[in-house]
């Protein structure tokens, strides 16, 4: 026999493992049934084929391609109910959706956008796919800086590092590009092989500090642009209180 359990209770009950996908399919569900609802309801003359139409047992996948799914089910009565991915298999629970109508309105406020469930999810694993590029970057940023400490000028190549970096991945190509004078700035570039991946470079550089000694910083910038070329390296700057710029077509992270 199943627990009936509240919407508030859905997430405090969902192992760490699951708790995104079960997030997000538990507020897909929710829109889902919203739906249903309003369909059952849409007019007097509709309301038992629109009843028909919408009672009975569905299933939702994770539009993520995570594999997982939840089971919804709504009731000749107009009652609802989400079963979540580890209770369709293990733990016989139920959540009650506490919907309640408040409007005949049945059309989307005037400006409003409409977002498709598939860019959503293709949003987030971009999300995640992008933080490989930031975080790798941000590594070579210093690597390069432990490297001017021990040898007075920066690398010229990513296996001078010894990061134990790839110099291309599934979602990005990488790469260290030297500048004129090894001794005064480097550039470290996360290429995108991907549609829709940001890019981004570390520029390291040399600078004079208040006490007139010289010292290393890095920035991380980003694009949305495809790197069609390497980017310009900017003017270093001479003072460390001078703000040192993304190239062309980059946003500052750090």
């Amino acid at each position: 026999m199943k627990k009936i359990w509240t919407i508030s209770q859905i997430l405090k009950n969902i192992s760490s493992k699951n708790i995104f996908v079960a997030n997000k399919l538990t507020t897909i569900g929710l829109l889902l049934v919203v739906a249903a609802i309003s369909g059952c309801n849409s007019s007097s003359n509709a309301q038992s084929s629109a009843s028909e139409k919408w009672t009975g047992e569905w299933e939702l996948k994770d539009p993520g391609g995570s594999g997982q799914s939840m089971k919804i089910i709504l009731t000749p009565e107009g009652k609802a109910y989400l079963i979540p991915p580890e209770a369709a298999s293990s733990d016989k629970v139920a959540y009650d959706i506490p919907l309640e109508k408040v409007s005949e309105t049945t059309s989307l406020p005037a400006g409003t956008k409409v977002v498709a469930l598939a860019d959503i999810a293709k949003n987030q694993a971009n999300k995640a796919r992008e933080s490989e590029g930031k975080t790798y970057v941000g590594s070579m940023n210093r690597g390069n800086q432990a490297y001017y400490l021990e040898n007075n000028k920066f690398a010229t190549k990513l296996e001078e590092l010894k990061l134990g970096i790839k110099s291309e991945t599934e979602n990005y190509v990488y790469k260290v590009v030297p500048q004129s004078n090894e001794s005064k700035s480097v550039m470290n570039i996360a290429k995108a092989k991907g549609e829709g991946l940001n890019s981004y470079v570390g520029l390291v550089y040399l600078t004079k500090i208040k006490s007139g000694e010289y010292t290393t910083f890095a920035k991380l910038c980003e694009t949305s642009q495809a790197l069609s070329s390497t980017p310009q390296m900017p003017i270093v700057p001479t003072q460390s209180s001078e703000e040192m710029k993304c190239p062309s077509g980059f946003k500052p992270l750090s």
